[in-house]
Parts: C-alpha cells; sequence; structure tokens
C-alpha cells in the first residue's frame, strides 16, 4: 500500500511537467485540434515554440536578466547571511538569538505584495524603480534570512573546540569564519545558495511591482505568453518557457543531490 501511495503521487507530481515539456514540442495544429482528442506526444515534433519564445530581444532580455539578478542576489545574500548566520550560532544570550531569528522571519512570511507598497514608494524616493540594482536589492533582502536559517544548524553541528585549535595554531579570530568554518559547512552553504538562487528565479510580485517595464524576468515573460496563449488557444510559447525555466533547478539538483541526500538522511552532522 505505502509504494501504490508513493507512486501515485509521484504520478501526480510528474505528469503536468511530462504535459508541459510536450506541449512545448507540438506545432500550433496539434495544439489548436481542439475538441479532437490531444495525443500525449508530439505527432510532429517543433522546435518553433522554442524560437519564437526566445528568438527575439525580449525573451534573450528575459533569460540574461533572470540568471544575472538571481546570481547577484544569490551572491549577496550569501556575503551578509553566512556571518550573521555564524554569529547567531555562536551568540551565548538565547534571548537575543531568538529575536535575531524570529523577527525577521515574520516580516519574511508575509505576503510579498503587502512588502512591495511601502517598498514602491521608497524606491521611487531613491529612483530605483525598474532598475536591476533595485531588484537585487529587494531579492537579496528578503532572502538573506533563508541563509541564516539553513547555515545556522550546520554551524550548530561543528565542534568549536575545532575553532579553538585553529586558533592555537594561529589563525586570527576574524579569520576562523571563512578559513576554518566555512570549509567545514560549504555543503550548507551550497544547499542554501541553491534554494535562495530559486527563490530569486522564480520571483514575480516583486519584479512585476518593480519593475515590469525595463527589467522583464522569465516569469514576467511567461506570464504574457500565458495571457496570449488563453486567447489564441496556443500554450506552446508559455510551455517552452516553463520548461527552460526549470533547467536551473535540474542542473542544481543534479550537481547537489549527494548533499541533499544526506541532509535529508542525516541532517547537518551527516555531511
Amino acid at each position: 500500500m505505502p509504494y501504490i501511495v508513493a507512486t501515485s503521487l509521484l504520478i501526480l507530481t510528474i505528469f503536468p511537467l511530462f504535459w508541459m515539456v510536450s506541449f512545448s514540442f507540438k506545432g500550433v495544429e496539434e495544439l489548436t485540434q481542439f475538441p479532437e482528442p490531444l495525443y500525449w506526444l508530439p505527432q510532429r515534433p517543433t522546435l518553433s515554440n522554442y524560437e519564437e519564445a526566445f528568438a527575439t530581444f525580449t525573451g534573450l532580455k528575459a533569460i540574461w536578466e533572470s540568471l544575472s539578478i538571481a546570481l547577484v542576489s544569490t551572491v549577496f545574500a550569501l556575503l551578509i547571511g553566512f556571518p550573521a548566520a555564524y554569529a547567531v550560532a555562536r551568540l551565548r544570550v538565547h534571548r537575543t538569538r531568538f529575536s535575531v531569528l524570529l523577527v525577521p522571519l515574520i516580516l519574511r512570511v508575509m505576503p510579498s505584495a503587502v512588502l512591495a507598497i511601502p517598498l514602491l514608494v521608497f524606491y521611487s524616493t531613491f529612483g530605483l524603480i525598474d532598475t536591476a540594482g533595485g531588484m537585487v536589492l529587494v531579492y537579496g533582502g528578503t532572502t538573506v534570512f533563508y541563509v541564516i536559517w539553513l547555515v545556522k544548524p550546520f554551524i550548530d553541528a561543528m565542534p568549536p573546540e575545532i575553532e579553538e585549535a585553529a586558533m592555537v595554531d594561529g589563525v586570527p579570530r576574524w579569520k576562523v569564519p571563512y578559513w576554518v568554518t566555512l570549509p567545514t559547512v560549504l555543503g550548507g552553504v551550497l544547499i542554501a545558495a541553491f534554494f535562495v538562487f530559486l527563490l530569486d528565479w522564480t520571483e514575480f510580485v516583486f519584479v512585476l511591482s518593480l519593475g515590469r517595464i525595463e527589467i522583464q524576468t522569465i516569469p514576467v515573460v511567461m506570464t504574457s505568453l500565458s495571457a496570449f496563449g488563453v486567447l489564441s488557444g496556443a500554450h506552446g510559447d508559455a510551455s517552452a518557457v516553463s520548461t527552460i525555466s526549470l533547467l536551473p533547478f535540474l542542473v542544481g539538483a543534479y550537481y547537489l543531490q549527494k548533499q541533499l541526500l544526506r541532509v535529508s538522511l542525516f541532517g547537518p552532522v551527516g555531511r
């Protein structure tokens, strides 16, 4: 029985992805043949949907802006999040540690639209609306807390005696987090970076509120293509964009599968 339930859940999870990829390789004739029966696989596979979606300047710009903003925002969140996670993990006052972890989390679990309204006023004052720098600030600022929460358990699992031994050997105190702790918890940092990158890659509300004209990421372009597909009856372009948007997740999951498996089975101690 458990195997039947697990298999059913796996099919329910994978089927929409399979259907989306299949749609992306179908021509307009196959996509608009309703109410004729739809085939599981494209009868005449074509790359026309990918050509129409990404051969234009808008499509290429969306890929470049999504990738560059997500990468820079992830690095920004790591540069702040790792030292903060180290400081929180080594804090001796538990009340302070609780406040540092809980208050930012409360702000982050709020709907993005609630944060976008005051950010719109703030960005208008400083001319950051519809700029890549503005997107990096809001992406990195709202995901840095995930870095703290994800990296902190790995630092907690590391014995402080290792850092003390390094200082006895002559390593300066300010270098210990980067020369000793960081290499030891690198697996957790990579997982946090992967998770934050995916959040930035798929972010929609902030870029829709604070960008949308000059800054057009893949989620915004995908929404436009989906709206056009509803009117035309063909969703090939939107399916092509959605399929491309899965590539960072597949590549990251492939290279980090060992770390993800170890953490899921054994936790931070089992790295």
